[in-house]
C-alpha cells in the first residue's frame, strides 16, 4: 500500500496520509474537541448546538459528523439549515428549501427540454423542401 504525501486542508502541513483526512496534530485537536463536546453535553444534556459550539470552540461539520457517527446516543440534536436556518437533523438543508431546489431544477430541465425540442424542429424543417411544378 502506497501512502500519499498530502497537505493538511486544516493547518496546510504535509503528512502522510494514513486514513485520516488531516494531519496527525489536527487529528488530535479533533479528538480533543470531540472530547469537550461529549463532555458539555454530558454535563448539559439540553444545550442547543449553538451552546455546544460556543462553549466548546467545535464547529458545525465536527458536532454535524459527530451525531452523524452516533456520538450523542439517544439524543438528537438539530442544527441549521444552511439556506434558511431553520432547525434540521440531518444532511445541511430542511425539507423546504430542498423542495424549493428541486422544484427549480424541474422547471429548468423542462425549459432545456423544450429548447432542445425547438432546435430539433428547427433542424428537421430545413432538411426538407417542397418542389412546386411550374406549369
Amino acid at each position: 500500500m502506497a501512502f500519499k504525501a498530502r497537505n493538511c486542508p486544516k493547518c496546510g502541513n504535509i503528512y502522510i496520509e494514513i486514513g485520516h483526512k488531516v494531519c496527525p496534530d489536527c487529528y488530535r485537536e479533533i479528538q480533543n474537541i470531540q472530547l469537550e463536546v461529549c463532555a458539555y453535553i454530558r454535563d448539559n444534556p439540553d444545550a442547543s448546538v449553538e451552546e455546544i459550539m460556543e462553549a466548546t470552540g467545535a464547529d458545525m461539520p465536527i458536532i454535524r459528523r459527530m451525531s452523524r457517527e452516533g456520538f450523542f446516543e439517544g439524543k438528537t440534536l438539530s442544527y441549521p439549515c444552511k439556506k434558511c436556518g431553520a432547525p434540521i437533523f440531518t444532511g445541511s438543508l430542511c425539507n423546504k428549501c430542498l423542495g424549493k431546489i428541486q422544484k427549480n431544477l424541474k422547471v429548468s430541465m423542462n425549459a432545456i427540454d423544450a429548447r432542445k425540442k425547438l432546435i430539433a424542429l428547427s433542424e428537421t424543417k430545413g432538411t426538407y423542401r417542397t418542389i412546386k411544378k411550374h406549369d
